[in-house]
């Protein structure tokens, strides 16, 4: 995954933002699966994550692709919410891992 960034990184310097975002989206749709995968709970995705969706919204804002910008603001929200989507939209009482208790 750092190989995407880091090559956005370089496209981005040398040939321009238009190069790099397709590897920047690359690189936070890997770490966005490593996160789902590994959780919160594991400081080195959270921070690769965000690092690239950092990176991602930099260049887009940069290209002006306002829908790029607010899809990856809309995802980080979503994984890195301090509660699950579920545990907030749930009713009291309401189980949100579809478990019986």
């Amino acid at each position: 995954m750092l190989g995407w960034v880091e090559q956005g990184e370089a496209l981005l310097a040398q040939e321009g933002p238009e190069q790099a975002l397709p590897f920047f989206g690359c690189a936070l749709e890997l770490a966005d699966f490593l996160l789902i995968v590994r959780g919160r709970a594991d400081a080195s995705a959270v921070r690769r994550f965000s690092d690239c969706a950092r990176h991602l919204l930099a260049t887009a804002a940069i290209l002006e692709e306002w829908s790029m910008c607010h899809w990856a603001v809309g995802l980080a929200q979503q994984r890195l919410a301090e509660e699950p989507v579920a545990a907030i939209v749930a009713k009291p009482g309401e189980s949100t891992d579809g478990l019986l208790h």
